[in-house]
């Protein structure tokens, strides 16, 4: 295992359990979002299930 494996397990973790992109950013110290969002896009699928099940925009009837 190396250090950027840890990394990567930690942006997915955080990511998982809620964390805004721009928060991981300042946290993983890039300072370019386009890196970060290298990272999100690796678990895209991941993302979608978990915007899925909590966006807000779910509970807004339109009709």
């Amino acid at each position: 295992m190396s250090s950027h494996t840890f990394r990567h397990t930690f942006a997915y973790r955080a990511i998982m359990n809620g964390m805004d992109v721009l928060t991981l950013q300042k946290i993983l110290r890039h300072e370019d979002i386009t890196m970060t969002q290298r990272y999100v896009n690796l678990w895209g699928m991941a993302l979608k299930q978990q915007n899925d099940k909590y966006n807000p925009l779910n509970n807004i009837d339109i009709g």
